[in-house]
């Protein structure tokens, strides 16, 4: 009888066992992911039906609602205080979508592991895989349930609180349909004269090519007569150690200013068919109520229910009155912009106009810089004469690491301040600026010229202003750096 080799008989049986595991696992798996894709399926397609239905509900029923005035006037009133818009819907929406897409990426990750072997329960598998509509199906019911809830509620108090205050809500609600009324036939003129600019620049661009010419050569040779001026000056009296400063903020003063002046100028060659005098006035008179009523494009409801009075409602409905007027003249006058020309001869006249009103403005400007200079040289020689001698700045002094102050428990800095500004929180920085030896006049409380250079200089020294030197803008402005510097030099 002949001996059976038991070591191929093993690999025979294991052989067979793994063919066996090879044919049937695929197919469980398949059977698997098949499920898990027809439950995926099914709670998607429930969960967008049920979404589309609520932002039906909300496009029908609290949209219309959100975009009367009256709404406007209750949340000016605060008697919305969490106003529901779709930003709510969204949020709301997008969270249920993610966690049902985390379940099925779970999901489909763990028939990955059992297709390797690295799960052997295909039996509790399954059974998760079929709880997957289970658990997502009343989560999405409960979802469209709160949403609807929340805007029946809201749809509710709004009618309840409209009827009981309705002399109230007429009142705000006329008072911010006026102010919106005469904001929004501004943007309509701003609008259209743009077009009839724009309309003339495409037909003239030689003529406005040579007005920015001249502009551009007049601002360069006056800034250029300017720093040359500077220069002279800061080379004869190296010791007034701000002096460069104020010249220099002066400067850009004037530049800034003649470029306003220009533009305004050149503008009012382009007003053939509107009159540019009224525009102005008109442009004064909107951003004067729009100080008093807007924050940004924002209306301020507390400034509606405080400041609105006859004296506003007359300058609202004057202001519409030339905004109309001036309306009317340049819808009339785009009729005949098509046959429009200018002729040679006005051009030359206009370009000679324009350089005649540089040429005066670069003598007088060079005039009011030379007397601002020789103001300031006299000033800051009074008050070199009069400072203490242990208060004159020695730039080798280094700044403190902390100021010997005695302050309030509670007291930081927290804003930037105001030119001319008076306030504790000023005196303090006056302080802080003395004792650092970058400020040595009196303690005066204000935030004037002279601290606000000092402010400057304290900059400069802790490299605060690195690649915000040439914008002068971010110059005395007490900006996070500035604010965090002097909150920790205070030990805060």
């Amino acid at each position: 009888m002949k001996k059976i080799k038991i070591l191929p008989l093993i690999l025979f049986v294991s052989l067979a066992f793994i063919s066996i595991v090879w044919a049937t696992t695929p197919s469980t798996a398949t059977s698997l992911y098949d499920l898990l894709g027809s439950q995926k399926t099914s709670v998607m397609g429930y969960f967008t039906q049920t979404s589309n239905n609520v932002y039906d509900k909300y496009d029908k029923l609290w949209k219309p609602i959100v975009q009367t005035v009256v709404y406007k006037s209750l949340v000016c009133l605060w008697a919305i205080t969490n106003p529901f818009n779709v930003s709510v819907l969204d949020t709301a929406r997008d969270s249920l979508r993610k966690n049902i897409l985390e379940e099925y990426i779970s999901l489909d990750g763990k028939i990955k592991r059992y297709d390797l072997w690295l799960i052997s329960d295909y039996t509790w598998l399954r059974s998760e895989i079929l709880a997957f509509s289970g658990k997502y199906y009343p989560l999405i019911g409960q979802f469209q349930t709160s949403q609807l809830l929340a805007i029946s509620w809201l749809i509710q108090s709004v009618k309840d609180y409209t009827n009981q205050n309705t002399q109230l809500i007429n009142t705000l609600s006329n008072n911010i349909t006026k102010i919106e009324n005469v904001n929004n036939w501004y943007e309509a003129l701003i609008q259209k004269i743009s077009i009839l600019q724009n309309w003339s620049s495409s037909w003239q661009s030689d003529f406005i090519k040579s007005l920015n010419n001249s502009k551009n050569i007049s601002l360069n040779i006056l800034s250029s007569n300017l720093q040359t001026q500077q220069d002279k000056i800061l080379k004869r009296y190296k010791k007034l150690t701000w002096l460069d400063l104020l010249l220099s903020d002066y400067k850009q003063n004037i530049l800034n200013t003649l470029l306003l002046d220009t533009d305004s100028k050149i503008n009012s060659l382009f007003s053939w068919y509107y009159d540019y005098t009224k525009f102005a006035q008109i442009q004064t008179d909107v951003l004067n109520f729009k100080k008093d009523f807007y924050s940004w494009t924002n209306l301020v409801c507390s400034n509606i229910l405080s400041k609105y009075n006859t004296a506003t409602e007359r300058n609202l409905l004057n202001a519409q009155s030339k905004i109309d007027s001036l309306l009317s003249w340049i819808n009339n006058s785009i009729f005949s912009i098509s046959s429009w020309g200018m002729s040679d001869a006005f051009k030359q006249s206009a370009l000679q106009s324009i350089k005649s009103f540089y040429s005066k403005r670069l003598n007088s400007d060079l005039q009011l810089f030379r007397t601002f200079t020789y103001q300031k040289i006299d000033s800051l020689f009074n008050s070199l004469l009069n400072m203490p001698v242990n208060n004159i700045i020695t730039w080798q002094t280094p700044p403190a690491s902390t100021i010997n102050l005695i302050l309030p428990q509670w007291f930081s800095f927290t804003k930037a301040f105001t030119l001319n500004e008076k306030s504790d929180s000023v005196k303090i920085l006056q302080q802080i600026l003395t004792q650092l030896w970058l400020y040595s006049w009196s303690i005066n409380w204000i935030y004037d010229s002279i601290t606000k250079n000092a402010t400057y200089l304290l900059q400069l020294k802790n490299w605060l202003l690195v690649w915000y030197e040439n914008k002068p803008a971010t110059r005395w402005w007490i900006w996070p750096a500035t604010k965090n510097l002097l909150n920790k030099l205070i030990g805060k």
